[in-house]
């Protein structure tokens, strides 16, 4: 207990030393300010087959602990994507996504311009890895690589998929993202 005799700069240190030694709850000032909440952050990956999307989804998420999920998971497993999306609202993968990671997450399979600039708008960033050997077009999107405008980092995948995290996340923390 603090006596209430001291005055207001002995008051002080004794809260801060009853603080650090007992935890806020016995000082009457806590020693931190209550934590800032971040708003959600989105990493969306695109690139071609086999160049290491949900490689470096997988290793992001378990750096940042982040989820993972992706904009076709509940649709995938019972129809053919390009079919599928011919006959939904446009906009259904990407709200389908948000609903389920609301506090943001990676999404290791941005196909479309939409889906991009979907994950843009809500102050994410879209990373394209490209790969030797692989020819970089992602055939599930008719074809035609995203546009570079819609690409905030460029990755090449030619090390070990510790160096293309380690590369991935050293480009997120130079542009302040992380």
């Amino acid at each position: 207990m603090i006596p209430a005799s001291l005055d207001s700069s002995q008051r002080m240190f004794a809260d801060t030393l009853a603080a650090f030694r007992y935890g806020s709850a016995f000082g009457s000032a806590p020693l931190r300010s209550p934590p800032l909440t971040r708003p959600p952050l989105y990493i969306g990956i695109a690139g071609g087959k086999g160049v290491g999307k949900d490689t470096l989804a997988n290793g992001l998420a378990s750096a940042l602990a982040l989820p993972c999920d992706s904009f076709a998971a509940r649709l995938r497993q019972g129809a053919s994507t390009e079919g599928t999306r011919e006959h939904v609202h446009p906009e259904l993968w990407i709200r389908s996504l948000f609903s389920r990671l609301p506090d943001g997450g990676l999404v290791p399979d941005v196909h479309s311009t939409e889906e991009a600039r979907a994950i843009r708008r809500q102050g994410g960033v879209v990373i394209r890895i490209t790969r030797p050997g692989c020819d970089g077009i992602d055939l599930q999107a008719g074809g035609q690589p995203l546009p570079a405008t819609l690409v905030d980092i460029e990755l090449h995948n030619d090390r070990s998929p510790a160096d293309l995290v380690r590369v991935a996340l050293d480009q997120l923390m130079c542009r302040g993202v992380v």
